[in-house]
């Protein structure tokens, strides 16, 4: 799905995020065994557009992202520095035109066996198909 390449692109390019996990994100699962931090982003849904003709055109995606870390703090910190590279972006990221990206929703869980404290953002992109 094209929206994942523009997710990838955005946060590899972001210098607090790649500060922090370097080329560490995946989409919908992480190799097994890696070590925090890391950052793994899902789409949920993706409504496309049912006017081909219409270049004003736009599929509306919804996006899961989540940011793991070896504590709370550390995994609240990254989420903040991937909220600040995602939510309200406009452009064109490795092909993909984005008309927006806004974020909708955060909640922390905790994975006690592997000590691993996440935090899960949702997103909502629009992308212009035309």
């Amino acid at each position: 799905m094209i929206v994942g390449k523009a997710i990838y692109n955005i946060l590899t390019n972001d210098g607090t995020v790649s500060g922090e996990v370097s080329t560490n994100i995946f989409p919908e699962l992480a190799p097994p065994n890696i070590d925090a931090p890391y950052i793994v982003y899902s789409i949920l849904s993706n409504a496309p557009s049912d006017v081909k003709e219409d270049s004003g055109a736009e599929d509306v995606a919804n996006l899961e992202v989540y940011c793991f870390h070896d504590s709370y703090n550390e995994a609240i910190d990254l989420g903040v520095a991937v909220r600040e590279a995602l939510d309200r972006t406009v452009g064109t990221y490795n092909g993909v035109k984005i008309s927006g990206l806004q974020y909708t929703n955060e909640q922390m869980d905790v994975n006690e066996s592997r000590k691993l404290w996440a935090s899960i953002q949702d997103y909502s992109i629009r992308i212009k198909t035309i």
